[in-house]
């Protein structure tokens, strides 16, 4: 619908006639998935495949995005440890 109101003030300027959609005309919830954590084991394995690929230049880009893949999941962990650590430390 967001798309929709933009395109109307877009269309507003040409023709005055032209009517925009109210804002919250049509609700909209985002959902959010949780995100899948990989084990290291999981995160080697894939990274030991990465190796493997026959171009060189591919596989140093396989792994390098493996690798900045791994580094992001180990972010995530060590926050949602910290998460936990302070909701403990918050409740009676």
């Amino acid at each position: 619908m967001t798309a929709a109101r933009g395109f109307a003030r877009y269309l507003c300027g040409i023709d005055a006639r032209t009517e925009v959609p109210p804002l919250g005309l049509m609700p909209h919830r985002q959902r959010w998935r949780r995100p899948f954590i990989y084990c290291p084991a999981d995160i080697e394995a894939v990274m030991s495949q990465a190796r493997s690929i026959g171009s060189p230049l591919r596989a140093a880009t396989c792994d390098c995005s493996n690798y900045l893949a791994a580094s992001i999941q180990a972010i995530w962990r060590e926050i949602r440890s910290a998460v936990r650590a302070s909701d403990l430390a918050v409740r009676p």
